[in-house]
């Protein structure tokens, strides 16, 4: 498989977050959190190479910079056409399939991602993603072939505005028209549990799981946080 079809896992990151600005940039115990992401992707076995996917914007040179010291490459595109970005940085990184992330959750879960690239290949699907994952885990994050991909750019165009802010949301609303499949998530994941970072409270949880869990050289494993909110009621309450 890793000769005939090359996989790419592509995040997207920007500074210019209205409910937390800069949060891509911002430390979660020390450490960036798009860099506690990275190292995630960097777990998953059948991915070939992480592009950073960013913006053109002046203010997100720093992503680029801090892409480049984690040895990563990073492509820069669009700001409003996030569609378009992915599908040029699937071109430009020769990407047969792609990995879909974002660099704002930082617990997604390796095993799952090569969990949907075998599925993805074995059925030949055009998009395959995990039904009922925590929010921050699970449908966001989805493998899309190239060639699918570059068919919703550009039957997209002039279509409704949002299939352009989303690289996945044109071929899931034309089930038609793409092979898509939805894997069944292991029962010991299916949560309702916000686990991204989007807002200054999605953050303060967060430090608290890390602050239980993450033990510096190793990943904390998605398993284990969600076994601590279980076990612990109080623990998940926000503010």
């Amino acid at each position: 498989m890793g000769i005939q079809l090359r996989i790419v896992a592509i995040g997207q990151a920007r500074m210019g977050s209205t409910r937390l600005p800069g949060k891509t940039m911002i430390p979660l115990l020390g450490k960036p959190l798009i860099q506690h992401v990275i190292e995630r992707v960097q777990k998953c076995s059948r991915v070939d190479e992480i592009v950073i996917a960013t913006t053109t914007n002046p203010e997100d040179d720093q992503i680029e910079r801090f892409g480049k010291k984690l040895g990563v490459s990073v492509f820069r595109g669009s700001q409003r056409d996030v569609l378009e970005r992915f599908c040029k940085a699937a071109e430009r990184h020769r990407a047969d399939h792609i990995v879909r992330f974002t660099c704002d959750d930082p617990l997604i879960d390796p095993a799952n991602f090569d969990d949907m690239i075998f599925a993805q290949i074995r059925v030949g699907a055009d998009l395959t993603y995990t039904k009922d994952m925590p929010w921050g885990t699970g449908p966001g994050n989805c493998v899309i072939s190239a060639k699918s991909l570059k068919q919703s750019c550009r039957d997209s165009v002039g279509k409704e505005p949002r299939y352009r802010e989303h690289a996945d949301e044109y071929i899931l609303d034309h089930p038609e028209a793409f092979k898509i499949q939805a894997l069944e998530c292991d029962p010991d994941l299916k949560r309702d549990y916000r686990l991204t970072v989007d807002t200054p409270e999605d953050l303060r949880f967060m430090t608290r799981i890390y602050e239980r869990l993450y033990r510096g050289g190793e990943i904390v494993d998605l398993r284990e946080a969600v076994r601590l909110l279980d076990s612990d009621p109080s623990f998940r309450e926000r503010g």
